[in-house]
């Protein structure tokens, strides 16, 4: 692939080819282009909300990445059981799916939902993108898996609904298509609040 040309990935969904450039012809470009900027060489463990073209992307780039795993969280099974056969097989990969809202059997169900289920692995993230479901939720819960160099990216992020989220993240690069974030400094001053006591256990 030449620097610089646009780079495309098809999935069949419902037996119809979809392209990668229905995002528009710079949407794995840039997407490409801002992993290999910001993220490596620096950052092992990736998280995603929303699986599609850009989790086939991060899959096929992963040696160039040195990534150790990725998770990706998703709201549909019947989407994820028509993508994963079409997604490199990968020991690290881990796709998840879970509701929305979570389980609502009472007001102290146990189970987490959507948005909040990473906080479950107790672990930090290197790199986060936000493109599912839920984003501003999710860009809250990003900024209890951070560590002071994590990489956020959110797409679509001229939205207005969405620009609240530069009271939790520093603007490293608004592109085209991503807008690239480290959390904010003075966010955290006394260090990332812990959540769960230490003895939770974390999801099988």
């Amino acid at each position: 692939m030449l620097a610089g040309s646009a780079i495309e990935n098809k999935l069949t969904l419902a037996g119809v080819v979809r392209s990668s450039h229905a995002y528009g012809a710079d949407y794995l470009s840039e997407f490409q282009r801002i992993l290999l900027q910001h993220v490596k060489p620096d950052t092992r463990a990736y998280l995603e909300w929303g699986t599609g073209h850009t989790t086939l992307a991060i899959l096929e780039m992963r040696d160039r990445l040195a990534i150790d795993n990725l998770f990706s969280i998703e709201d549909s099974q019947p989407f994820l059981d028509q993508l994963l056969p079409q997604l490199p097989q990968w020991s690290g990969f881990h796709p998840i799916c879970l509701d929305l809202r979570g389980p609502m059997f009472g007001d102290r169900d146990p189970e987490l939902n959507y948005s909040t289920w990473p906080l479950s692995l107790k672990r930090k993230f290197d790199f986060i993108f936000i493109d599912g479901r839920r984003r501003m939720e999710c860009a809250f819960m990003a900024t209890l898996l951070c560590h002071a160099e994590t990489i956020v990216m959110l797409h679509d992020y001229r939205r207005a609904r969405y620009q609240p989220i530069k009271a939790l993240y520093d603007i490293v690069e608004d592109g085209n298509q991503f807008r690239v974030m480290r959390l904010r400094k003075d966010l955290y001053p006394s260090g990332t609040p812990t959540i769960f006591p230490p003895d939770r256990s974390p999801p099988t």
